[in-house]
């Protein structure tokens, strides 16, 4: 196994605490607004804060403390100290929320429909190695208002409830996501229904409505900060938008220790979306995003919430090609060393997050899988240093026919699937031979799996529910 002697740091801890002192200073001296008053009325009788007649509530620097020690409390139940040095591998999840697909046939990039998400499911279910599915796609071609049920009906039926991972949170939705989830698992719930704090510093009514429309049918629920957006919903200064990022978190951590029932870890989240500033595209895989990311971890350190971990493989083009791969091996590998857990989010491409490909799924997984043969370092034992073949092999011989090559080949040198090595001679009239060969690995999977996690009567039921759901709210 690799180790690691000494992570990435790109904050001091000196620029934590002035971070975290500005966070405070947000709090205390600009406030939060808060447009929902039975939101407001949690904050009150729970932690005793106050609002003024526009709704602006101020937290004293005691009220953040004695707020982060509880939330601290909360996350340390669930979480296991490290005790090595030692890169653990990476884990792999499906990508989520596109609304467009490049077309494995045509190359085009097309509006993404529910047939595609399920193909994506049934994909992410065959890879074992997969330990999280949401959906890869938004169908676009079913009533848009209740997409998220048209999403969760093709993750009950076709992906293994261990692995369901969907943040849902639409308006109007929640009872039939209850009834959903009552005749799929008898009410045993894979989602958690999440909303945003409105940046900057804003708990806006309709979000928070929302949330409570999940909450009063006892469905887990939590909010977080807005995503601030350096130069657009924050400061473009890279540490102001991060204070202002923390200030949020803690702004939300209440409602989650009210709300969340042990059913979710309450720590800051802390994450930015950038804004590029010649497209207004949504951007996550530039080195500014990286910096970002690795300061949260080190901040959430900082405030006593360890380990929080990333996920990544981000690239901010919508189509699979050198841009794709070098932006995903850079967010991949410089959030690897840092030594905080990683997952490897398989089969999105950007700009932000909007287009998913399947055949990148598999080359996203391929490229993961050699990270992994990379994080596991070097064996050295009598078996691997072979001293006594050596001797029998002797100066001019060969090893090609040793039964120990057969024996340690597989685990010593890495064999790619789907990366190719082919001489330039080797095959003149292609020249994308890894798209080629990822196109084929999802038709051969798709053949050949076809998962179903309920019976023919939960399948059928599901799909009354959601006919009767865009039937009643008007979208049939």
């Amino acid at each position: 196994m690799l180790r690691l002697k000494e992570s990435f740091k790109v904050l001091s801890p000196e620029d934590c605490q002035k971070i975290y002192q500005t966070a405070l200073k947000i709090l205390k001296k600009v406030g939060v607004k808060f447009e929902n008053s039975r939101l407001l009325e949690a904050y009150k009788s729970n932690f005793a804060l106050e609002a003024d007649t526009n709704g602006m509530v101020k937290f004293p620097e005691k009220t953040v403390e004695d707020i982060l020690e509880r939330a601290r409390t909360d996350y340390m139940r669930n979480y296991t100290a490290k005790t090595d040095d030692v890169i653990k591998p990476i884990k792999f999840a499906m990508g989520y929320c596109c609304t467009q697909i490049i077309d494995m046939d045509s190359n085009a990039i097309r509006l993404a429909s529910k047939s595609d998400l399920d193909d994506a499911c049934i994909l992410g279910d065959a890879i074992s190695e997969f330990c999280s599915i949401p959906p890869l796609f938004f169908p676009q071609d079913v009533s848009l208002p209740n997409y998220a049920l048209h999403a969760l009906e093709v993750l009950l039926k076709r992906v293994d409830k261990n692995k369901i991972n969907y943040s849902i949170g639409e308006a109007g939705n929640a009872k039939y996501i209850k009834e959903m989830y009552n005749t799929a698992y008898n009410g045993e719930m894979m989602n958690m229904a999440h909303r945003f704090l409105m940046s900057p510093l804003v708990f806006d009514d309709i979000s928070m409505k929302i949330i409570y429309e999940y909450h009063d049918l006892d469905m887990p629920v939590r909010i977080s900060s807005g995503m601030v957006v350096p130069g657009a919903s924050g400061p473009v200064s890279l540490a102001g938008s991060l204070a202002l990022t923390i200030a949020e978190d803690i702004a939300c951590m209440p409602f989650n220790l009210i709300y969340a029932k042990g059913r979710w870890h309450t720590r800051p989240c802390i994450g930015l979306t950038f804004l590029d500033q010649k497209t207004g595209q949504s951007c996550y895989s530039g080195p500014d995003a990286l910096l970002c990311a690795l300061a949260a971890n080190e901040l959430n350190d900082y405030l006593g919430f360890p380990d929080a971990g990333r996920s990544g493989a981000n690239a901010d083009i919508c189509i699979s090609n050198f841009q794709a791969g070098a932006e995903k091996m850079f967010d991949v590998m410089t959030k690897i060393y840092t030594g905080f857990p990683f997952i490897y989010v398989c089969g999105r491409l950007g700009p932000g997050h909007t287009t998913g490909s399947l055949p990148q799924v598999i080359m996203d997984w391929e490229a993961g899988k050699m990270i992994n043969f990379f994080l596991k370092g070097l064996e050295v034992n009598d078996g691997t240093l072979a001293f006594d073949l050596i001797k029998k092999v002797g100066p001019g011989g060969s090893y090609l026919s040793e039964e120990h090559t057969a024996e340690y080949f597989r685990s010593e040198v890495w064999l790619p699937e789907i990366f190719q090595r082919i001489r330039p001679d080797g095959n003149k009239e292609k020249t994308d031979f890894v798209a080629e060969a990822a196109k084929e690995k999802v038709k051969t999977i798709l053949k050949a799996h076809d998962p179903h996690y309920l019976s023919e009567d939960q399948e059928k039921e599901l799909a009354k529910i959601v006919k009767r759901a865009d039937m009643e709210m008007g979208m049939s």
